[in-house]
């Protein structure tokens, strides 16, 4: 009587289980149409709501209007900032051209050459120490121009494998 109480709580328990799956499959399937209606419906509520914008010639008119108004103050935002900074420029081109001018006249006044940056009389501290040159090893070498001696890189050939 075990040997038949087994195999009947054994096939109960394979008609549950396969029953069970068949279940998970339906609920799966149903969840599936259910979020796929909904999308649609919410995606069709979005369109019947942009058409009733539209359908309202007042309020679309308003909205242009709306949107002529802020494109025009951003372009004169941008035109009063373009003016601006041309003004700048110009400012910036004529004080270079007055220090030109004045170096010109100092030049030909007999002031000499003098660089913007340096003093009339050079201090201690300003003063370079005199160069000293180390003889160069290969005066005609030059890198630019390519390796010209014999003792450079050379990659093996390619090919099979020397060896057993």
């Amino acid at each position: 009587m075990d040997d038949n109480g087994e195999s009947l709580n054994s096939a109960k328990d394979s008609d549950r289980i396969s029953q069970f799956i068949v279940d998970s499959w339906l609920i799966f399937l149903i969840g599936i149409i259910t979020i796929f209606l909904l999308l649609r419906r919410s995606d069709l509520f979005k369109r019947s709501s942009d058409q009733a914008v539209f359908q309202d010639p007042e309020a679309a008119l308003r909205k242009l209007e709306a949107m002529e108004a802020a494109r025009k103050r951003m372009q004169e935002k941008y035109s009063m900032e373009a003016r601006a900074f041309a003004e700048k420029q110009k400012e910036k081109a004529e004080a270079k051209r007055r220090e030109l001018l004045e170096e010109l006249e100092k030049y030909q006044s007999g002031g000499g050459n003098k660089t913007k940056g340096k003093s009339e009389e050079p201090s201690d501290s300003l003063k370079t120490k005199p160069s000293t040159t180390k003889p160069r090893l290969r005066p005609d070498y030059n890198p630019l121009m390519g390796y010209d001696g014999s003792s450079g890189f050379r990659s093996s050939r390619r090919g099979p494998s020397a060896g057993g």
